[in-house]
């Protein structure tokens, strides 16, 4: 970024930092990077990296609620989720298919922010689903 700034001093960079997916265009965005594919069909996107996420939660937490063995015993746990509810499809192990879908799930704990969750999840607040880069 100091090269870039260097090279464009008359730029004005406005750096908005959230997970939160709003209307691009509304919005004046030049560019986003998200890590899903743009509803906007008129937007143009490049693939970056593959984002394999998978289900997170703490010693903690797994001790005090248990820990759930198939995607459908997810709807009796609290589940640290973004702010549009939206189901996302599970694939097991073993092949085993489901959603972690919040909007079903036993409590919700909303957080429009990866590092948050992150942090939610490590204190034992629920299970979350986390890209593995973050995990790491």
């Amino acid at each position: 970024m100091p090269a870039f700034l260097d090279a464009y001093p008359e730029l004005t960079l406005d750096m908005r930092l959230s997970d939160t997916q709003f209307d691009l265009i509304e919005g004046s965005i030049d560019l986003a990077l998200r890590n899903s594919v743009p509803e906007d069909s008129s937007l143009k996107g490049r693939k970056l990296a593959d984002d394999r996420r998978i289900l997170c939660a703490s010693p903690t937490y797994l001790e005090t609620h248990g820990t759930p063995n198939t995607p459908n015993d997810l709807s009796g746990h609290r589940l640290i989720a973004f702010q549009d509810l939206r189901a996302r499809p599970l694939e097991g192990p073993e092949g085993q298919v489901g959603q972690f879908d919040p909007a079903s799930a036993r409590g919700q704990l909303i957080i429009d922010d990866g590092l948050s969750q992150k942090i939610a999840t490590l204190a034992g607040l629920g299970i979350s689903l986390n890209a593995r880069w973050s995990v790491q």
